[in-house]
């Protein structure tokens, strides 16, 4: 029994849909998947992280500075505690989310390094014990 011409165009829109709804599903995951898109730009500019969180360090030394030889600190040394809390908590969640990628960056320069290194294996490499005909 041939399915109907209905039934066909049925299922085609039924698969196209499908389709349709698994790309945009992917999409989604991809948008909302925040430390990975954070990893691959680690992974894409790495010395711009390095250099951003060199500013953010030096940014923060300078407003966090104590004062003169009075004691008091700056403006915001009421709110030092707080900040500095803050400052920390992002700073474990920045490095929670890079520490894979640094270490796959490492893992690779490293074996990169290593392979340059070592030397290249000549001809009769491995046959050390065996007698010549």
């Amino acid at each position: 029994m041939n399915p109907s011409p209905e039934k066909m165009a049925l299922l085609a829109r039924v698969s196209s849909t499908r389709a349709a709804l698994s790309l945009d599903l992917e999409g989604i995951g991809h948008a909302l998947d925040v430390p990975g898109q954070i990893r691959s730009s680690f992974r894409l500019h790495p010395v711009a992280w390095v250099a951003g969180a060199v500013g953010v360090g030096i940014a923060a030394a300078a407003l966090f500075r104590k004062g003169g030889k009075g004691g008091k600190g700056g403006r915001l040394a009421s709110w030092r505690p707080m900040l500095m809390g803050a400052l920390g908590f992002v700073g474990n969640r920045a490095m929670a989310l890079t520490l894979p990628g640094l270490v796959e960056i490492l893992e690779t320069e490293l074996s990169r390094w290593l392979d340059r290194r070592r030397p290249a294996p000549s001809p009769a490499a491995g046959q050390e014990g065996r007698i010549a005909d």
